[in-house]
């Protein structure tokens, strides 16, 4: 994945934490980890979802993001839960 590569850090709160019991793969419920990440410029808000259960990593404390400079909707939270 190119965001891993050549993605900007920003660092991010996680804001929410929650499983989505509407969606089921795999026999799982995904989580969806919801952030808010500052730059210089200006305040994001990014939505991660993972089928890993998130552990210390998503607790409200700062983690780092990386997003592509030219598409923000490309990013990942890191490390990854």
């Amino acid at each position: 994945m190119d965001v891993l590569r050549w993605g900007e850090a920003l660092v991010g709160q996680v804001t929410d934490v929650q499983e989505n019991l509407a969606v089921m793969i795999n026999s799982r419920h995904p989580w969806n980890i919801d952030t808010s990440l500052r730059s210089t410029i200006k305040f994001m808000k990014a939505r991660f979802t993972t089928l890993n259960r998130p552990g210390s990593i998503c607790s409200p404390a700062t983690n780092l993001c990386l997003f592509m400079q030219g598409n923000p909707a490309l990013n990942t939270l890191y490390p990854h839960p």
